[in-house]
Protein backbone atom coordinates (compact mmCIF):
# COMPACT_ATOMS: atom_id res chain seq x y z
CA UNK A 1 0.00 0.00 0.00
CA UNK A 2 1.06 3.52 -0.56
CA UNK A 3 2.45 5.71 2.00
CA UNK A 4 -0.38 7.94 1.69
CA UNK A 5 -2.99 8.87 -0.83
CA UNK A 6 -4.45 12.35 -1.94
CA UNK A 7 -7.73 12.34 -4.29
CA UNK A 8 -8.72 14.68 -6.34
CA UNK A 9 -10.53 15.94 -9.54
CA UNK A 10 -8.70 17.75 -11.93
CA UNK A 11 -7.46 20.92 -11.72
CA UNK A 12 -8.40 20.65 -7.84
CA UNK A 13 -6.03 21.53 -5.23
CA UNK A 14 -4.71 17.85 -4.79
CA UNK A 15 -1.98 18.09 -6.87
CA UNK A 16 -0.87 20.71 -4.40
CA UNK A 17 -1.77 18.46 -1.24
CA UNK A 18 0.09 15.78 -2.63
CA UNK A 19 3.35 17.89 -3.01
CA UNK A 20 3.25 19.16 0.49
CA UNK A 21 2.51 16.09 1.64
CA UNK A 22 5.47 14.20 0.12
CA UNK A 23 7.44 16.95 1.27
CA UNK A 24 6.80 15.95 4.62
CA UNK A 25 7.02 12.50 3.97
CA UNK A 26 10.07 12.49 2.26
CA UNK A 27 9.13 9.89 -0.38
CA UNK A 28 8.41 10.92 -4.30
CA UNK A 29 4.43 11.50 -5.80
CA UNK A 30 3.42 9.62 -8.55
CA UNK A 31 -0.10 9.64 -10.48
CA UNK A 32 -2.09 6.46 -9.55
CA UNK A 33 -4.87 6.00 -12.31
CA UNK A 34 -6.38 3.02 -10.82
CA UNK A 35 -6.33 0.40 -8.47
CA UNK A 36 -3.52 -1.98 -9.88
CA UNK A 37 -0.98 1.17 -8.53
CA UNK A 38 -2.08 1.47 -5.08
CA UNK A 39 0.37 -0.93 -3.48
CA UNK A 40 3.69 1.12 -4.99
CA UNK A 41 5.41 3.41 -1.95
CA UNK A 42 4.46 7.00 -2.04
CA UNK A 43 1.98 9.61 -2.32
CA UNK A 44 -0.11 9.04 -4.81
CA UNK A 45 -1.76 11.08 -6.52
CA UNK A 46 -5.54 9.04 -7.14
CA UNK A 47 -6.90 10.62 -10.71
CA UNK A 48 -9.79 8.41 -10.25
CA UNK A 49 -11.93 7.13 -7.06
CA UNK A 50 -11.38 3.35 -7.96
CA UNK A 51 -7.82 3.91 -6.61
CA UNK A 52 -8.91 5.72 -3.31
CA UNK A 53 -8.91 2.77 -0.64
CA UNK A 54 -9.89 2.64 3.22
CA UNK A 55 -6.72 0.50 3.67
CA UNK A 56 -4.35 3.39 3.39
CA UNK A 57 -3.11 4.94 6.77
CA UNK A 58 -3.11 8.64 5.29
CA UNK A 59 -6.24 9.94 3.13
CA UNK A 60 -7.10 13.17 1.46
CA UNK A 61 -9.55 14.33 -0.10
CA UNK A 62 -9.64 17.63 -2.24
CA UNK A 63 -13.04 18.84 -1.84
CA UNK A 64 -13.34 21.53 -3.37
CA UNK A 65 -14.87 21.27 -6.93
CA UNK A 66 -17.93 22.68 -6.56
CA UNK A 67 -21.14 20.35 -7.96
CA UNK A 68 -24.42 20.40 -7.93
CA UNK A 69 -25.97 19.57 -4.24
CA UNK A 70 -28.99 17.66 -5.94
CA UNK A 71 -27.28 15.92 -8.12
CA UNK A 72 -26.16 12.49 -6.95
CA UNK A 73 -22.29 12.88 -8.25
CA UNK A 74 -21.02 9.04 -8.24
CA UNK A 75 -17.14 9.72 -7.43
CA UNK A 76 -17.75 12.06 -4.46
CA UNK A 77 -20.11 9.34 -3.34
CA UNK A 78 -17.51 6.66 -3.40
CA UNK A 79 -15.06 9.09 -2.05
CA UNK A 80 -17.34 9.88 1.37
CA UNK A 81 -17.85 6.00 1.84
CA UNK A 82 -14.06 5.30 1.38
CA UNK A 83 -13.25 8.48 4.08
CA UNK A 84 -15.87 7.21 6.58
CA UNK A 85 -15.08 3.73 6.43
CA UNK A 86 -10.88 4.56 7.38
CA UNK A 87 -12.52 7.25 10.08
CA UNK A 88 -14.19 4.42 11.61
CA UNK A 89 -10.90 2.74 11.05
CA UNK A 90 -8.96 5.08 12.75
CA UNK A 91 -6.53 6.09 9.72
CA UNK A 92 -5.11 9.65 9.04
CA UNK A 93 -8.10 11.28 6.97
CA UNK A 94 -7.82 14.74 6.00
CA UNK A 95 -10.95 16.65 4.02
CA UNK A 96 -9.33 19.86 2.17
CA UNK A 97 -12.33 22.39 0.88
CA UNK A 98 -10.35 24.86 -0.67
CA UNK A 99 -7.14 26.54 -1.05
CA UNK A 100 -7.17 28.61 1.97
CA UNK A 101 -7.79 25.24 3.97
CA UNK A 102 -4.99 23.54 2.25
CA UNK A 103 -2.51 25.97 3.03
CA UNK A 104 -3.18 26.07 6.88
CA UNK A 105 -3.27 22.26 6.59
CA UNK A 106 -0.03 22.30 4.77
CA UNK A 107 1.41 24.68 7.96
CA UNK A 108 -0.30 22.32 10.63
CA UNK A 109 1.55 19.07 8.24
CA UNK A 110 4.99 20.70 9.35
CA UNK A 111 3.89 20.42 13.06
CA UNK A 112 2.22 17.52 13.66
CA UNK A 113 2.88 14.97 10.93
CA UNK A 114 -0.19 12.69 10.05
CA UNK A 115 -0.45 9.72 12.09
CA UNK A 116 -3.18 6.88 12.47
CA UNK A 117 -6.03 7.84 15.06
CA UNK A 118 -7.71 5.08 16.32
CA UNK A 119 -10.99 3.82 16.26
CA UNK A 120 -14.38 5.82 16.12
CA UNK A 121 -15.18 7.14 19.60
CA UNK A 122 -15.93 10.61 19.06
CA UNK A 123 -18.48 11.86 16.73
CA UNK A 124 -19.90 15.57 16.48
CA UNK A 125 -22.89 16.07 13.65
CA UNK A 126 -23.92 19.28 13.04
CA UNK A 127 -26.21 21.46 10.22
CA UNK A 128 -29.26 23.41 10.09
CA UNK A 129 -32.38 22.60 12.26
CA UNK A 130 -34.64 19.96 9.82
CA UNK A 131 -31.43 18.33 8.37
CA UNK A 132 -31.76 14.93 10.53
CA UNK A 133 -29.13 15.22 12.81
CA UNK A 134 -31.17 14.29 15.97
CA UNK A 135 -32.25 11.05 13.70
CA UNK A 136 -28.93 10.31 12.38
CA UNK A 137 -27.60 10.48 15.62
CA UNK A 138 -29.80 8.44 17.20
CA UNK A 139 -29.34 5.50 14.92
CA UNK A 140 -25.53 5.64 14.92
CA UNK A 141 -25.79 5.99 18.44
CA UNK A 142 -27.36 2.30 19.24
CA UNK A 143 -25.99 1.00 16.38
CA UNK A 144 -21.83 2.01 17.17
CA UNK A 145 -22.53 1.77 21.17
CA UNK A 146 -21.73 5.59 21.56
CA UNK A 147 -23.86 7.48 23.97
CA UNK A 148 -25.95 10.65 22.20
CA UNK A 149 -26.13 14.33 23.72
CA UNK A 150 -28.13 16.87 22.18
CA UNK A 151 -27.06 20.92 22.12
CA UNK A 152 -30.87 21.48 22.06
CA UNK A 153 -31.10 20.27 25.84
CA UNK A 154 -28.11 23.38 26.34
CA UNK A 155 -30.14 25.95 24.58
CA UNK A 156 -33.57 24.98 25.86
CA UNK A 157 -32.72 24.28 29.56
CA UNK A 158 -31.42 27.53 30.35
CA UNK A 159 -31.75 30.39 26.84
CA UNK A 160 -30.74 33.19 28.91
CA UNK A 161 -27.48 31.52 30.32
CA UNK A 162 -25.18 33.34 27.17
CA UNK A 163 -23.04 31.97 24.44
CA UNK A 164 -19.83 31.42 26.29
CA UNK A 165 -21.60 29.24 29.49
CA UNK A 166 -23.29 27.49 26.57
CA UNK A 167 -19.84 26.69 24.92
CA UNK A 168 -18.41 25.63 28.35
CA UNK A 169 -21.49 23.58 28.65
CA UNK A 170 -20.72 21.84 25.65
CA UNK A 171 -16.99 21.37 26.64
CA UNK A 172 -17.97 19.31 29.46
CA UNK A 173 -19.79 17.32 27.31
CA UNK A 174 -16.76 16.29 25.20
CA UNK A 175 -14.91 15.09 28.71
CA UNK A 176 -16.26 11.09 28.55
CA UNK A 177 -13.94 8.53 26.17
CA UNK A 178 -16.88 8.05 23.56
CA UNK A 179 -20.01 10.37 22.54
CA UNK A 180 -21.92 11.40 19.90
CA UNK A 181 -23.03 14.72 20.20
CA UNK A 182 -25.66 16.72 17.84
CA UNK A 183 -26.91 20.26 17.23
CA UNK A 184 -26.91 23.23 15.15
CA UNK A 185 -25.57 26.18 17.68
CA UNK A 186 -22.86 27.21 14.96
CA UNK A 187 -20.76 28.68 18.21
CA UNK A 188 -20.25 25.14 19.89
CA UNK A 189 -18.26 24.06 16.24
CA UNK A 190 -15.04 25.93 17.28
CA UNK A 191 -15.40 23.72 20.69
CA UNK A 192 -16.57 20.56 18.75
CA UNK A 193 -14.78 20.15 16.21
CA UNK A 194 -11.06 19.63 17.45
CA UNK A 195 -12.30 17.32 20.51
CA UNK A 196 -14.47 14.93 17.34
CA UNK A 197 -12.30 12.16 15.82
CA UNK A 198 -14.55 13.26 13.08
CA UNK A 199 -17.80 15.33 12.18
CA UNK A 200 -20.56 15.14 9.71
CA UNK A 201 -21.43 18.41 8.62
CA UNK A 202 -25.41 17.84 6.93
CA UNK A 203 -25.46 20.80 4.22
CA UNK A 204 -28.12 19.87 2.63
CA UNK A 205 -29.92 22.34 -0.03
CA UNK A 206 -32.34 24.73 1.76
CA UNK A 207 -35.32 24.15 -0.26
CA UNK A 208 -35.12 20.48 1.21
CA UNK A 209 -34.60 21.50 4.76
CA UNK A 210 -37.58 23.68 4.08
CA UNK A 211 -39.72 21.13 2.95
CA UNK A 212 -38.72 18.73 5.95
CA UNK A 213 -39.26 21.12 8.81
CA UNK A 214 -43.11 21.41 7.26
CA UNK A 215 -43.50 17.74 8.60
CA UNK A 216 -42.77 18.77 11.98
CA UNK A 217 -39.48 18.69 13.80
CA UNK A 218 -37.39 15.61 15.21
CA UNK A 219 -35.71 17.38 18.34
CA UNK A 220 -35.79 16.62 21.66
CA UNK A 221 -39.08 17.90 23.93
CA UNK A 222 -38.55 21.48 25.15
CA UNK A 223 -39.90 22.82 27.85
CA UNK A 224 -43.50 24.66 27.19
CA UNK A 225 -42.62 28.41 28.30
CA UNK A 226 -38.90 27.73 25.56
CA UNK A 227 -41.60 26.40 22.85
CA UNK A 228 -41.94 30.68 21.60
CA UNK A 229 -38.33 30.89 21.40
CA UNK A 230 -37.46 27.75 20.02
CA UNK A 231 -39.68 28.86 16.70
CA UNK A 232 -37.89 32.25 16.55
CA UNK A 233 -34.54 30.26 16.34
CA UNK A 234 -36.00 27.85 13.26
CA UNK A 235 -37.12 30.99 11.51
CA UNK A 236 -33.75 33.28 11.51
CA UNK A 237 -30.76 30.29 11.69
CA UNK A 238 -31.75 29.39 7.77
CA UNK A 239 -30.83 33.29 7.13
CA UNK A 240 -27.82 33.81 9.86
CA UNK A 241 -26.58 30.85 11.70
CA UNK A 242 -26.22 28.50 8.74
CA UNK A 243 -23.73 31.17 6.76
CA UNK A 244 -21.79 31.43 10.23
CA UNK A 245 -21.91 27.73 10.87
CA UNK A 246 -19.83 27.43 7.16
CA UNK A 247 -17.55 29.82 8.61
CA UNK A 248 -16.77 28.20 11.71
CA UNK A 249 -16.60 24.88 10.27
CA UNK A 250 -14.19 26.08 7.59
CA UNK A 251 -12.20 27.51 9.80
CA UNK A 252 -11.41 24.14 11.79
CA UNK A 253 -11.43 21.56 8.97
CA UNK A 254 -7.50 21.77 8.98
CA UNK A 255 -7.98 20.07 12.57
CA UNK A 256 -10.03 17.42 12.12
CA UNK A 257 -12.18 15.43 9.22
CA UNK A 258 -15.40 16.88 8.07
CA UNK A 259 -17.56 15.06 6.16
CA UNK A 260 -19.63 17.38 4.60
CA UNK A 261 -23.29 15.54 3.10
CA UNK A 262 -25.36 17.51 1.28
CA UNK A 263 -28.07 14.77 -0.50
CA UNK A 264 -29.65 11.14 0.96
CA UNK A 265 -27.43 9.29 -1.22
CA UNK A 266 -23.81 10.78 0.32
CA UNK A 267 -25.14 10.58 3.28
CA UNK A 268 -26.05 6.95 2.76
CA UNK A 269 -22.52 6.27 1.42
CA UNK A 270 -21.01 7.52 4.70
CA UNK A 271 -23.62 6.08 6.87
CA UNK A 272 -22.55 2.66 4.95
CA UNK A 273 -18.99 3.45 5.55
CA UNK A 274 -19.17 4.35 9.23
CA UNK A 275 -20.91 1.19 9.74
CA UNK A 276 -17.91 -0.81 7.57
CA UNK A 277 -15.20 0.32 9.76
CA UNK A 278 -16.52 -0.13 12.77
CA UNK A 279 -17.50 -3.76 11.81
CA UNK A 280 -14.09 -3.99 10.88
CA UNK A 281 -12.36 -2.44 13.49
CA UNK A 282 -14.29 -4.60 16.22
CA UNK A 283 -15.04 -7.64 14.66
CA UNK A 284 -18.65 -7.33 15.17
CA UNK A 285 -21.68 -7.95 12.60
CA UNK A 286 -22.75 -3.67 12.54
CA UNK A 287 -25.31 -3.45 10.19
CA UNK A 288 -27.15 -0.71 8.54
CA UNK A 289 -29.04 1.80 10.86
CA UNK A 290 -31.48 2.98 7.97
Amino acid sequence: MADALVFGQPNSVAARLADGLSDVLRVPVRYCPGPDEVGKPGVALCTKVTAFSAGASILVFADDVLLDAHAADADRIVALETLAEAVALGRYVAIVPDKHAAKRWLAALIETPPAERGPLRRLYIVGEAGTGKTTLAEALGETLGLPVSHLDNLFTSDPEAGHSNWREQAAELTVPQKWIIEGSYWRAAGVLVPAADATIYMDLPADVVRQRRVGGSTAPAVRPKHRALGAVRLKTQPLFESRLLRHELLAHAAERPILRVRNEAELEAVKRGLLRGAAAATGSDTTDPS
